[in-house]
């Protein structure tokens, strides 16, 4: 879960710049009408960025931990087809079977329960729909007085996992056709670390 030292850590580090870890444009494929999760949108300047491209029928629905990014999103980022709200990563308030597309970048890394947050992207997401995500992982598992820390997870360092443990989470949830689109290694901390974007499709 993210409990409320990381979220005060989180509002304090959105404040000056963007959480991203990866490049999603690329590899979206958005078709008119869809319905569209953007998972943890900050200040809905992505969100904002693509919105054109469900069209008219299409809707961007954009979810953010934090009511002051969400008020920050809509006073910046505001459109008719995006419906932006406050809500948790690991409790997703919409319904079955509902969503074509779940984007997110750099979000799940963030939740001490990645089994959950993807238990819940597989719920919501319909049949044939897929998620496209940017997140961080390690090589080998952080030292606890890291992992544990709500400084370090606010800094989109100290919640990564393992590759291999990361990849696992998601086929055991359920998704097929789960590819790796895009990689960089780099050293944080003195740790090896890696930015993925990763597609996957629930059958």
């Amino acid at each position: 879960m993210v409990n409320e030292k990381i979220e005060e850590r989180y509002k304090n580090e959105t404040e000056t710049k963007s959480l991203g870890c990866g490049n999603l444009k690329p590899f979206l494929n958005i078709k008119t009408g869809d319905i569209v999760l953007d998972l943890g949108c900050g200040n809905g300047g992505f969100t904002y960025s693509i919105v054109e491209s469900v069209g008219d029928d299409g809707k961007i629905y954009a979810l953010d931990l934090t009511r002051e990014m969400i008020e920050k999103a809509i006073a910046n980022n505001s459109h008719k087809n995006i419906r932006y709200t406050v809500g948790d990563i690991n409790n997703l308030p919409y319904q079955d079977n509902f969503f074509d597309l779940i984007i997110s970048n750099c979000v799940i890394n963030h939740s001490t329960n990645k089994s959950l947050v993807f238990s819940e992207i597989y719920r919501v997401l319909k049949k044939s729909g897929h998620f496209l995500i940017a997140d961080i992982v390690v090589e080998e598992a952080l030292p606890k007085e890291i992992s544990s820390d709500p400084k370090y997870i606010a800094q989109c360092f100290g919640g990564a996992i393992p590759k291999k443990e990361y990849f696992t989470i998601i086929n055991n949830v359920g998704f097929k056709k789960i590819k790796e689109c895009s990689s960089r290694k780099y050293i944080k901390f003195g740790f090896p670390m890696e930015s993925l974007i990763i597609q996957g499709e629930k059958e």
